[in-house]
């Protein structure tokens, strides 16, 4: 809401940054499936495909998979999710797939099942996640199969090869607390039902040196409004710091009274929109922006 402020017999009209929404469509750095076996360990680091469901003699399969958000500016809004992946090999009927969000960090290590069925995975590699190692040969899941919260984010019903996309509110909630937690950032689990043999999928993983097939997770999101009063850190280099203070006040007017461009903040209209002249429109732009702390 704008704020109508008086100042030196001037009416200023304060109007409140607007941030525009963006998008960015992200591929996992981190993926892998998770085979159960009865004795041995097997893995899929960095092969091209991931698998959920269960093999035609009951062992079951599932997936892990992790985004990285760096890319998107901390402090943003989530307004949407959706995460699109590729099933190329289909057993059996139909099965919905649910993803899960994961509780416990994992790895990825240099296991490669080539680009056969992939269907029991490769010896696994140190860093490896397993159905019983979190990262291959010394840390293990709490649970074999995974440390995952049994009530999944999304589902979606899945059956022959086709791409499939996963949106829910709960998987933006997820994203939104990774975003602003990014130490409980473990990503999401993919499983089916799990109660009949033979029904297994397999989708591309992020891996695949087929691009237009990777998994993607598409986020909507609108980055934080900058603070017009932030203008320096202390540093005299108009780097801002995500605060206000009096190192922003001092760089405002040593640029104000150099009338130099870094000093033109407004045009008098109060909405933060620069005129390419430093005047008292700037000034009052400021103090008001300064007091208020943004």
């Amino acid at each position: 809401m704008n704020k109508l402020l008086c100042a030196c017999g001037m009416a200023v009209v304060l109007g409140a940054g607007v941030a525009k929404a963006e998008q960015v469509v992200l591929v996992p750095p981190l993926d892998g499936t998770l085979y159960e076996l009865e004795f041995d360990d097997s893995a899929n680091g960095i092969g091209s495909q991931f698998f959920v469901g269960k093999t035609s003699i009951g062992w079951r399969r599932r997936s892990v998979m992790k985004f990285d958000f760096s890319s998107i500016p901390a402090g943003s809004t989530v307004n949407s999710v959706s995460l699109s992946l590729s099933l190329d090999r289909s057993h059996g009927g139909s099965m919905a797939t649910t993803v899960h969000r994961v509780s416990a960090s994992w790895g990825e290590g240099t296991s490669n099942a080539g680009n056969a069925s992939n269907g029991a995975g490769a010896v696994a590699t140190p860093g490896d996640v397993t159905w019983h190692h979190r990262f291959y040969p010394d840390v293990l899941w709490n649970t074999p199969g995974g440390d995952f919260d049994p009530t999944p984010s999304a589902s979606t019903t899945v059956s022959g090869p086709n791409f499939y996309t996963w949106s829910t509110n709960t998987m933006k909630a997820d994203v939104q607390n990774w975003l602003n937690n990014p130490a409980a950032n473990f990503g999401w689990l993919l499983r089916s039902p799990e109660t009949t043999n033979g029904v297994s999928k397999r989708f591309i993983s992020g891996d695949s040196l087929n691009t237009f097939q990777v998994p993607m997770l598409t986020v909507n999101y609108t980055p934080p409004v900058a603070c017009p009063a932030d203008l320096d850190n202390g540093s005299g280099n108009g780097t801002p710091d995500g605060g206000v203070d009096i190192n922003d006040l001092l760089y405002f007017l040593v640029k104000f009274e150099a009338g130099v461009v870094a000093a033109d903040l407004d045009n008098g209209t109060g909405t933060g929109t620069p005129d390419g002249g430093v005047d008292i429109n700037d000034l009052l732009y400021f103090l008001l922006r300064f007091e208020g702390g943004c």
